[in-house]
């Protein structure tokens, strides 16, 4: 199966915190195709994830040592729908701490609890195994890495940067 990808990502960091919105936009071949169509398969999804600094809470610098830049508040969520006969749409809301680390560029660490609802479209697989065609999943944590650092010694305006989530089991 061929998929054509388009991302826009945005992160910025302020005063009093941090953004960053992730968009996917999915085209598959027909080999993933949508609702009688042979045309292929769309897929839009959305991810934020925004923090509020302990420091600038506090009006302090209590959340910062030689190790660790902040502590915040986080939070965000998911948002998603591809037109495939399962026909997902998931929705999950985050929220939790985030550990800002003291390193040049960025690297942080959330601690989130997660809630999902989705959609399941293939009725032999839901509902017709007695299950909803909108199942809501068990709270769960999620572990999530986001990072940047500029590669400076290599003289070109270059930087190694990603986003790493780890999700635990959410239930059937």
């Amino acid at each position: 199966m061929k998929k054509n990808v388009v991302s826009l990502t945005h992160f910025d960091v302020t005063k009093w915190g941090t953004n960053f919105v992730n968009i996917d936009l999915l085209k598959s071949n027909s080999a993933d195709p949508a609702n009688a169509s042979t045309m292929g398969a769309s897929e839009v999804y959305g991810l934020y994830r925004g923090t509020i600094s302990g420091n600038y809470l506090t009006g302090s610098k209590t959340f910062s040592n030689g190790l660790i830049k902040d502590v915040s508040l986080a939070f965000g969520g998911d948002i998603n729908n591809k037109n495939t006969e399962f026909n997902a749409q998931k929705k999950l809301i985050v929220g939790g701490v985030q550990f800002d680390f003291n390193v040049p560029g960025n690297f942080s660490v959330a601690l989130l609890a997660g809630k999902e609802w989705n959609h399941c479209g293939v009725n032999a697989i839901c509902v017709g195994a007695g299950k909803s065609s909108n199942p809501e999943f068990n709270t769960n944590a999620h572990i999530e890495f986001n990072y940047m650092q500029p590669l400076a010694f290599t003289g070109l305006p270059l930087k190694f940067s990603g986003y790493t989530n780890i999700v635990t089991p959410k239930g059937k």
